[in-house]
């Protein structure tokens, strides 16, 4: 039994299948993958097309129940001391830069993903929500528990450097006043 997307055969469909989907797609690994598992639309060849279908299928995981059930790590007390979130000052009805940075001296990452949950009446907007490197492609949808999923990867297994590693652009839009936490939770860092 093979679940499409579950390239690693782990039991989760999150960014360790994108990783070793790209490494099928270029060619640079000789790890035996699931390859059929990375054949998402079933031509017989892993593409391009198929990265960006397993993407999707990532993103839409809360929504799908056929697909392999969520993964649930970063919830120990040792996430924050590798991905911190920055704190933003916003009044309603502006517009400002969500950071995440990967803490000093990590080993390297070419990958993550994560929920994030914003304070009533902030939300993601498309423009300027980028990856601090010109290398890594975002990609965030929002869940149907009002959560975003949130997912950060390079198409040629570039590594994440020390530092702000992604930009979110943030708007707030009936937000009350006042002091207010936004939270990841269920990171994957591959």
């Amino acid at each position: 039994d093979i679940v499409m997307g579950d390239i690693n055969e782990d039991g989760y469909i999150d960014v360790a299948d994108l990783a070793a989907q790209v490494r099928l797609i270029l060619g640079t690994d000789n790890i035996n993958w699931i390859a059929y598992a990375g054949d998402m639309d079933e031509s017989g060849e892993i593409e391009v097309n198929d990265y960006v279908a397993l993407v999707n299928t990532a993103l839409r995981q809360y929504q799908t129940s056929y697909l392999a059930h969520e993964r649930a790590l970063g919830l120990g007390g040792d996430v924050p001391s590798i991905l911190q979130l920055s704190s933003l000052v916003i009044d309603d009805g502006e517009e400002g830069d969500l950071c995440l940075s990967l803490s000093k001296d990590s080993i390297p990452y070419t990958a993550l993903q994560f929920d994030l949950t914003l304070p009533a009446g902030v939300s993601i907007v498309d423009e300027g929500t980028e990856a601090a490197s010109r290398k890594h492609n975002v990609w965030y949808e929002m869940n149907t528990d009002g959560t975003y999923r949130v997912m950060c990867a390079s198409m040629s297994n570039a590594v994440f450097a020390d530092g702000d590693i992604l930009r979110l652009r943030v708007k707030a839009d009936g937000a009350k006043q006042g002091i207010h936490e936004a939270r990841i939770d269920n990171v994957v860092l591959s």
